[in-house]
């Protein structure tokens, strides 16, 4: 499904199709992009491994522990360090608590957890690395870039057959518009359950295909 699609979609079910619209463009616009990036954070529907601006981080003595993630990133879902071919494993503030009591204290080494429960928007390596590495991910994120109306054959980047979802989400937003001959809170509420519905059963129908959030299979593309 293209932009055009979903403009032209999204018309059809609003019965706004005649000029001038009571919805821009712009508008359906900005809720199609916002619709995306709610199935795609509700769902993980983006796995990356190879962009390296998402993917790498140079981890230094200097810089410590805590490392800013990219704004993209959603989950960290894989980490290995380049020339290892042990993973980093990916942990919660409880599991250290539990079985790795002493790590705020730890020597820097080489990193063998991470943490993104601790700093909003950061990454921690546990223990802080003792020298340079690069810290390979595979994450679930965010489309890199939002649709726009200069590009109507682009399509949203999550799968294809995901793509019907995007609609109901952008008529919740729609009828919300505070105009008189926009505004129907039950309409708005009907589709907003409907898309949180869909959500749901992008996420269980990913979650049985590729074991969300949590496991994932080496890729072949790291060094170690």
């Amino acid at each position: 499904m293209t932009l055009r699609d979903i403009l032209e979609e999204t018309r059809d079910k609003l019965d706004d199709k005649t000029a001038p619209f009571l919805w821009s463009d712009t508008e359906i616009l900005r809720f199609a992009n916002r619709s995306v990036n709610r199935l795609s954070k509700g769902a993980y529907l983006i796995s990356d491994a190879s962009t390296v601006a998402v993917c790498q981080i140079a981890l230094t003595l200097a810089l410590g522990a805590d490392y800013t993630k990219h704004t993209k990133i959603i989950k960290v879902r894989w980490a290995r360090l380049t020339g290892y071919t042990q993973p980093i494993q990916a942990v919660d503030l409880n599991w250290l608590e539990q079985h790795y009591s002493s790590w705020q204290s730890a020597a820097p080494s080489v990193p063998k957890y991470l943490t993104e429960d601790l700093t909003t928007g950061k990454i921690t390596f546990i223990p802080a690395p003792d020298a340079v590495y690069t810290a390979n991910l595979v994450v679930y994120r965010l489309p890199l870039t939002d649709l726009v109306l200069t590009v109507l054959t682009a399509a949203p980047e999550i799968p294809e057959r995901y793509h019907e979802y995007i609609l109901p989400g952008i008529l919740a937003e729609a009828y919300l518009k505070q105009d008189a001959e926009t505004f129907d809170k039950k309409l708005a509420t009907d589709y907003l359950m409907i898309f949180e519905s869909q959500i749901k059963k992008a996420f269980r129908e990913n979650f049985m295909s590729t074991g969300v959030p949590t496991t994932v299979n080496m890729h072949r593309g790291h060094v170690g």
